[in-house]
């Protein structure tokens, strides 16, 4: 038997197709619109999200069907002797302790991690992990690696509405009609695994520039990984954004992504998450 298969979810934005090259298990993740059940990276893509959005349907999002979740563990268990399951940050999603209850029952098979992330920062935590595998490291050991430092990610999330947020909680409905009011953009932050106010500007361009600097100014001053992502825009646009960036952070190696379907349902069209990753060691 092979020694470990890492498997992640599909808010890590790994598609199937990149997971089936990579040997890492995709679990998708359900999206609920206007009624209809789509699973993200299955029958919902980037490009289906975007006009969805744009027609200001409602998404609804939930954790991975569990019955889809356990089979991709099985038919893994029968290939594998462990499964390292590394799912969408808990302080994002109960879909983390959801999967460590389920892991019990597998007798030390399937080990859970929670790595404090989503999106590109899960994506790039899954493939360290991979490597970690390959240097002939246990479940166990990988496990603590990557859950030793929950400071790993930070990013700042700048929505051009705050409808979505409302809609999901993240700020209370007298906070956004007092936004709408007064025309503040807030600015969202990742720390930890989980999501927090972070500031409130007048305009977007204040609101781009505010969360750069930010994100420069909490990055440590070496080992990282540099992130841009972002829904709905037009590439000129994304360039525009992304030259700022770069010019703010005096650097150029940028990785730029675009939000997957499941994290766009929470921030909504034309959204932009500047942050970084950093480097294990």
């Amino acid at each position: 038997m092979k020694k470990i298969k890492i498997i992640t979810d599909s808010s890590s934005g790994i598609s199937q197709e990149e997971g089936k090259r990579l040997q890492i298990g995709v679990v998708p993740m359900p999206i609920v619109v206007d009624g209809k059940e789509y699973l993200d990276g299955i029958d919902m893509f980037y490009e289906d999200a975007v006009t969805f959005l744009q027609e200001k349907k409602v998404f609804k999002t939930a954790q991975p069907l569990v019955k889809e979740m356990l089979t991709i563990w099985e038919e893994a268990l029968e290939e594998y002797e462990t499964v390292l399951y590394i799912p969408l940050s808990s302080g994002l999603s109960g879909s983390c302790a959801n999967a460590y209850t389920l892991s019990k029952e597998y007798e030390g098979r399937v080990v859970v991690v929670d790595a404090k992330a989503v999106e590109s920062p899960l994506r790039y935590v899954c493939l360290e992990a991979k490597k970690m595998v390959d240097k002939g490291m246990s479940a166990l050991e990988i496990k603590e690696t990557l859950e030793a430092d929950f400071r790993s990610t930070y990013a700042c999330i700048v929505p051009e509405t705050v409808e979505p947020l409302k809609r999901g909680g993240r700020i209370t409905p007298a906070v956004a009609a007092v936004a709408g009011l007064l025309k503040i953009q807030p600015i969202l932050k990742i720390e930890y695994g989980n999501v927090d106010l972070h500031s409130k500007v007048r305009t977007l361009k204040k609101a781009y520039k505010e969360a750069m600097e930010q994100v420069k100014n909490s990055a440590p001053e070496h080992e990282v990984n540099w992130l841009f992502l972002s829904i709905g825009f037009t590439k000129e646009e994304e360039q525009e954004l992304l030259n700022m960036f770069k010019e703010v952070i005096g650097r150029e190696d940028v990785f730029a992504d675009h939000f997957t379907p499941i994290i766009a349902a929470h921030t909504g069209n034309r959204t932009v998450g500047i942050g970084y990753t950093k480097k294990y060691n």
